[in-house]
């Protein structure tokens, strides 16, 4: 004992005992808290380290670490899992992340990633889902999206790659606020202004055309004959009236028809540009005449009658069977042999319309939204990012999109990267969906992705531009606009009531369920009521902003 203890011993021991006693209590509560900090720096600081995480390289982890991934199913796969996929064991199996696949139906898969944030039983990593940024901004200030800027930057490799060649792709992604939520790509369509998520090229069959002796239609009227004829004369031969004369997927495709009437339509937004105003479509008289003009059609049989109830397997089957005559398609839906070999299906620009207009929708801007989310359920975030990382890379995202080398593509002595041909009778889609992910994995997609297309398409495509260029609309409405917070919270649910109102009243019309000129008033009041003048004022103020920063 020290000496000081010993003097305090002789002079007062009563007051020795009292102070050994807080003394020892003191070392006793600091050890405690001193325990207490290690434990709770080790609970957060070391599960990274538990299970090995690697900031580069492969494994991702040393130890095998699950990761919850919520997907759609396209109509085309037929593995019970997609864990069954070749490309899964050959590009993902080396990160040693076990993954858990929730694969969705596509008919329902929005509706059960709605769910999924509802009930907050959500998985780790969603793919291609939250393209809606008014839902990115309600998710991830509710703290349910994880921010995904800090991670891209600290992990991200290939997926800054990618976004130092297209930083409008990162910028347009970026929320008030400076978050990023949901990580932006590139649409894997073969040119986005014909062939985008809002436009589909409008396909006839020129084998029927030269059985009839018929030219491809110029005028409404010579539409409307050709429909007739696609109908009534057995083009297909078959002593069977099994032809459908026009198909599509509503509610992408017929209505660029409704630039005959005036206006073209936005299928998604509803509004178009005009000398700088944003105009709302839905309401106007032309849009009326070409809701009444496919009404009239449908009722005729020219329309097939399963245009707004058959899914994309449905739709796809019919097309590669040959019973189109016309339809708004992408080239791999009835049949790349059918587009790019026999020339069975044409493109047809747009028609000349009673108004004396003939115009075109098309869609520039190919950023694509939503690629891939991670939620607040990840434990590690970081994993998480590192997976998308992996298929951001150029090579492993062709595999993972389009199938195995030499099974569906190929590289060339160049050293060029070629699609293979589907076998005959299988379309495109369903011959790289039956050992890929196809269009379901997140798109980061380069130029040379999209210039591997199949041989001919690409001619295709300048083909089918060339042809409807000149009757493009000057003034597109872009999927580049963005919107403030504010905005952003208001369309959530103003946007989403207004275009659910207007495609239920849409095939509730064409479908002659409900009588257009009956309702039609109503119908624009209850617009109106809904919040129409706010709706065009929110997007004309995104449309503002964007040509003030170009």
């Amino acid at each position: 004992m020290s000496a000081f203890f010993r003097r305090k011993d002789m002079r007062r021991n009563d007051m020795n005992q009292g102070f050994l006693k807080v003394f020892f209590t003191l070392v006793l509560l600091f050890s405690a808290a001193t325990l207490l900090s290690a434990g709770a720096r080790q609970e957060s600081a070391t599960p990274l380290d538990q299970i090995g995480f690697q900031k580069s390289g492969l494994p991702i982890t040393a130890v095998p670490t699950k990761l919850v991934v919520m997907t759609e199913r396209h109509p085309n796969h037929t593995v019970s899992s997609f864990n069954e996929f070749e490309v899964v064991r050959d590009i993902l199996g080396p990160t040693n992340i076990e993954i858990e696949w929730w694969e969705i139906a596509r008919v329902a898969y929005r509706e059960r990633i709605n769910l999924a944030f509802a009930s907050q039983d959500l998985p780790d990593v969603i793919f291609r889902g939250l393209g809606d940024r008014a839902q990115q901004m309600r998710y991830g200030s509710e703290g349910l999206l994880i921010p995904l800027q800090d991670l891209v930057e600290t992990y991200g490799v290939n997926l800054q790659n990618f976004y130092a060649r297209y930083p409008d792709v990162w910028r347009s992604a970026v929320l008030p606020g400076g978050n990023v939520y949901s990580l932006p790509g590139r649409t894997p369509y073969a040119d986005d202004r014909i062939d985008g998520p809002r436009t589909r090229p409008m396909l006839i069959n020129a084998f029927w055309l030269d059985r009839l002796g018929l030219d491809i239609p110029n005028t409404l009227e010579e539409l409307e004959n050709v429909l007739r004829a696609f109908k009534t004369r057995d083009p297909r031969g078959t002593g069977k009236p099994d032809e459908i004369p026009m198909s599509f997927q509503w509610p992408i495709g017929p209505q660029q028809l409704f630039g005959m009437f005036g206006h073209v339509v936005d299928p998604v937004v509803h509004v178009t540009i005009e000398n700088g105003q944003v105009i709302f479509t839905a309401n106007t008289e032309g849009y009326k005449a070409g809701i009444e003009w496919l009404r009239d059609m449908y009722a005729e049989g020219l329309i097939d009658q399963e245009a707004f109830v058959h899914d994309t397997a449905q739709f796809n089957a019919k097309g590669q069977e040959g019973l189109y005559g016309i339809v708004f398609s992408r080239w791999d839906t009835v049949t790349d042999a059918r587009v790019l070999e026999t020339k069975e299906y044409v493109p047809m620009p747009p028609v000349l319309g009673p108004s004396g207009t003939r115009v075109w929708l098309h869609a520039p801007g190919n950023i694509s939204h939503g690629q891939a989310s991670i939620t607040s359920a990840a434990r590690y975030p970081e994993v998480a990012i590192r997976f998308l990382d992996v298929i951001a890379e150029p090579t492993n995202l062709a595999i993972l999109t389009t199938g195995p080398l030499g099974y569906s593509q190929y590289i060339d002595d160049a050293g060029v990267w070629k699609y293979m041909a589907a076998p005959a009778g299988q379309g495109w889609a369903e011959f790289r969906h039956s050992r890929s992910f196809g269009e379901v994995v997140p798109q980061f997609r380069d130029e040379v992705a999209i210039n591997m297309l199949p041989d001919g398409v690409n001619r295709w495509v300048t083909d089918i531009y060339q042809q409807i260029e000149p009757f493009f609309y000057p003034e597109p409405y872009r999927m580049d606009y963005y919107f403030t917070e504010q905005e952003t919270e208001e369309l959530s649910t103003l946007g989403t009531d207004i275009r659910s109102f207007i495609l239920q009243k849409q095939a509730e019309w064409v479908m002659g369920l409900a009588d257009i000129d009956r309702e039609w008033s109503g119908y624009v009041d209850r617009l109106r009521r809904m919040g129409l003048e706010r709706y065009v004022e929110i997007h004309q103020n995104a449309r503002d902003r964007y040509e003030s920063q170009r």
